[in-house]
């Protein structure tokens, strides 16, 4: 029985060999059926949740930089290769819900909102993380002020310090501010009395004052003698260097300082003084009343504090001049005040007589400066009072010498004196020369020595009515020729490439005048021209073809003017080549000038 039993056992098993091909066959069947139709679902979702996906897609890939790879690489970083345990589980998230097969629906749905859950919280964190970081910036910053509450004792003093100072310097410029008003209702006061004085009539002198009248002071015990170390105490001109600050003021009134002519006076009669011939040489009217060589008569006196002192490091001629007692290292001291070094030259009516001729109711006194660079605005400067009125100020002193000062020559400067009548009157001439006129902390560094000397110091008579302007010619080569009284300078002469030659007259003036000439021009620039020199400064040049003489006139300064007609050939010294480049000259070099006339007033 058991026999029967087990062959019939397997018997069947082998007869239901189709029925299990079969079972397989539909079991692969029915995964195709299911494998499509997950397909159908997902694409069913998709339609269903596509804010979801989108969302969740967009999120990702926004957050991606800075919650996948924590951070902006900087340049030449590297990505991290080992991702983290939030990276492994976001990327099993988007797996399954993207994925076709392997996953139930309700799955795919839980792992998109987990999905999404993660990015809103990494917007979170990332928000959470930026605000915390501006507060740390803003506390940093906060921290880096300072708190009046926790500052040390040294921070407090400096506080203090720096304080003082402040109050300190706005005290001086209000100080200073007061002065310079103080000096202008002073200077208005004495003008009203002056119109009051003449009767309304218009005044004349042109200048502006900075100080009350002058004060008698006594003569110095040792006058007959050579310097006096007479302290000369406070005056005006002090008290305009240190109001320097507040206000620079030049009134361009002395001669070599620019071209203010001082309006004539009611009752001054005016002249004209006419063209004279050519000589070899002008005949010098001033007198030399003092040349440093020996002990001067003459009453000078200055402070103890940096005086003057005769030297014979340089001298306009002989041995000697007299030089400022500034210490030559000043320039470059920060100091924050002012130094002073004056010297006072007092005259009266007997030494105004000591010119040759007649005086004419004043007289020019001249003199010789040299300095260094060093004399310039605002390390240093120079000027020149006349009875605590400025008559030559620092801007003439500098515009007019720094050119010759730079060649290493001496300039010639020059104010009028006008006589009083009275037997008692004085003229105080009073030379300062200070260091750091604004008191500033910080100068500008230059190389040269703070030194100024002075020497050849002169009186001359006005040039008066019946004078003639006598002429003399030099230069380079070439002189000025006189044909028939018109005076011939031609391009040709001058056997070099470029040269000059002057036509010179020199006038000392009271207040100044129009000088007038007639001039036929026949140069070509830049070969030739004629240009109009005082002083050794141009006013005025030209060239040009002129078929007539033609009428010209310029003003003159008062004081002591040199005034030289100067032909100039190849003026810009241009070389031959560059010359040759610019073509043919078109005509024949030359200049003449005749009819030179001075207008002036006394």
């Amino acid at each position: 029985m058991e026999e029967i039993l087990s062959r019939s056992s397997s018997c069947c098993g082998r007869c239901d060999q189709p029925s299990r091909r079969r079972r397989r066959q539909e079991k692969r069947s029915n995964g195709r059926g299911g494998s499509l139709i997950s397909v159908v679902v997902l694409l069913v979702l998709s339609a269903l949740l596509p804010s979801a996906i989108a969302s969740s897609t967009s999120r990702l890939r926004g957050k991606k930089i800075k919650n996948l790879y924590r951070g902006i690489p900087q340049h030449g970083a590297q990505r991290p290769s080992t991702p983290s345990q939030y990276d492994e589980n976001l990327r099993r998230l988007i797996l399954i819900a993207s994925s076709a097969r392997n996953h139930g629906d309700d799955e795919k749905e839980e792992a998109r909102r987990e999905l999404v859950s993660m990015l809103d919280t990494a917007d979170e964190a990332a928000n959470s993380e930026i605000r915390q970081h501006r507060k740390l910036q803003k506390g940093s910053i906060n921290q880096n002020r300072p708190n009046k509450n926790n500052l040390t004792q040294l921070q407090r003093q400096r506080i203090k310090r720096l304080n003082a100072q402040r109050k300190k310097k706005n005290a001086e410029r209000r100080k200073k501010k007061q002065m310079q008003q103080l000096l202008n209702q002073q200077s208005s006061q004495k003008q009203n009395a002056a119109i009051q004085q003449n009767n309304g009539k218009k005044q004349t002198d042109g200048k502006f004052t900075f100080g009350p009248p002058p004060q008698e002071k006594p003569k110095p015990q040792n006058s007959a003698g050579s310097f006096s170390a007479y302290e000369t105490g406070k005056s005006m001109a002090d008290a305009f260097v240190n109001s320097l600050a507040s206000s620079f003021v030049s009134d361009g009134s002395a001669g070599g300082g620019g071209n203010n002519i001082q309006e004539a006076s009611a009752g001054a009669t005016s002249y004209t003084i006419t063209q004279g011939s050519l000589v070899s040489s002008l005949p010098d009217t001033s007198t030399q009343i003092d040349g440093f060589e020996k002990a001067s008569k003459l009453d000078w006196s200055f402070p103890k504090t940096y005086p003057w002192k005769v030297t014979s490091d340089f001298s306009f001629e002989g041995k000697s001049s007299v030089k400022s007692g500034l210490p030559p290292s000043s320039a470059n001291v920060v100091v924050g005040k002012s130094l002073y070094s004056n010297i006072t030259l007092s005259l009266d009516n007997e030494d105004l007589n000591q010119v040759k001729g007649k005086t004419r109711g004043g007289a020019v006194l001249s003199f010789r400066i040299k300095a260094t660079k060093a004399l310039s605005w605002p390390i240093s400067a120079f000027m020149v009072t006349l009875n605590d009125e400025i008559v030559l100020s620092p801007t003439d002193i500098e515009s007019s010498g720094s050119a010759l000062w730079e060649r290493n020559e001496w300039a010639e400067f020059s104010i009028v004196i006008n006589a009083k009548e009275s037997s008692s009157a004085k003229y105080d001439i009073k030379f300062v020369h200070v260091a750091n006129p604004l008191q500033l902390d910080k100068l500008p560094n230059v190389p040269a020595a703070l030194e100024l000397y002075m020497d050849d110091v002169r009186l001359a008579p006005f040039i008066s009515k019946g004078d003639s302007l006598d002429m003399t010619t030099s230069g380079t080569g070439a002189k000025w020729k006189d044909v028939s009284g018109v005076f011939v300078a031609t391009s040709d002469s001058i056997s070099q490439q470029d040269g000059y030659t002057d036509l010179t007259c020199v006038v000392y003036s009271k207040l100044g005048g129009r000088l007038k000439y007639e001039l036929k021009t026949s140069t070509q620039g830049p070969f030739d021209d004629i240009a109009i020199l005082f002083n050794g400064k141009v006013q005025d040049a030209q060239f040009g073809q002129s078929a007539n003489f033609e009428y010209a006139e310029v003003a003159i300064p008062k004081g002591k003017v040199v005034i030289s007609f100067r032909h100039r050939k190849n003026p810009g010294k241009l070389t031959k080549g560059t010359l040759d480049k610019l073509g043919a000259v078109k005509t024949d070099g030359t200049n003449r000038v005749k009819k030179i006339e001075l207008w002036a007033t006394e």
